[in-house]
């Protein structure tokens, strides 16, 4: 669920004022954070940009071997993320798809610790480009090393990968409550799958939305109203369509 958040001052630095007092010297100017707003004044803001990281030093000051090593013992270079694609969260962790270590690292701002998704096996992630959360904390990730949807229960256990050999080309995954969207490039569509199920339902657009094709769907989103939005990179539009593939 996306919020906005309420814009709030950095942290005071007083440490040399004080310094300044207790020696007898003239109190130095105090100094505020530097912050940084979207969109910048006179404008609203709706955005307050907080902190980057590309380590586990950088994330959290600190450096851990666990980080430095998948569970099979692959290591994972220094500098931390390789290529970072897509991303999503879910309570405390940002997943985010690293197509240069074909790895899903998670953040655990809980406890400040960067870890790779533990994939392995038939969950085995080859070249994951994007990802969803679920509610109830399942992970869907497209991979188009795979060229299927591997999905994962809220422990990270592998549970199923939708689509078979020369069936789907996905780059982006969404979810609701009773569907799975998928952007698929061999069909040139978003694939709509019964959740429980997984079978599929109809694609988008319909057969009678010809005129509002879809070339190079990669990257997905919905909205509290089940409307679909579809970044078609060789169309370059965002397309939207209703819950039932209506284009709008």
């Amino acid at each position: 669920m996306k919020t906005i958040s309420k814009k709030f001052s950095g942290p005071v630095m007083v440490f040399a004022a004080v310094l300044g007092l207790l020696t007898g010297c003239a109190t130095p100017e105090v100094k505020k954070a530097a912050t940084y707003f979207f969109p910048p004044a006179p404008d609203e803001p709706r955005l307050q940009y907080l902190t980057s990281f590309s380590s586990q030093k950088e994330f959290s000051g600190r450096d851990e071997n666990t980080f430095l090593s998948y569970v099979t013992g692959k290591k994972i270079p220094d500098r931390g993320y390789g290529k970072p694609y897509g991303a999503a969260v879910s309570g405390h962790k940002l997943y985010v798809c690293d197509t240069e270590m074909n790895a899903v690292v998670v953040a655990d701002f809980a406890k400040r610790h960067l870890r790779p998704l533990a994939a392995e096996g038939e969950g085995e992630l080859k070249l994951p480009l994007n990802m969803t959360v679920d509610t109830d904390g399942t992970l869907y990730v497209a991979d188009a090393g795979r060229n299927q949807v591997v999905i994962f229960d809220s422990k990270e256990n592998y549970v199923a990968a939708m689509g078979k050999a020369g069936e789907l080309k996905p780059r982006d995954v969404a979810v609701n409550k009773d569907r799975i969207y998928v952007a698929d490039l061999m069909k040139h569509a978003v694939r709509v799958f019964d959740k429980a199920t997984r079978a599929p339902l109809f694609d988008i657009p319909r057969s009678q939305d010809a005129t509002n094709e879809l070339l190079t769907p990669t990257n997905l989103a919905l909205d509290s109203r089940g409307r679909v939005y579809v970044a078609d990179t060789g169309d370059f539009r965002v397309k939207v369509y209703d819950a039932d593939g209506k284009f709008l």
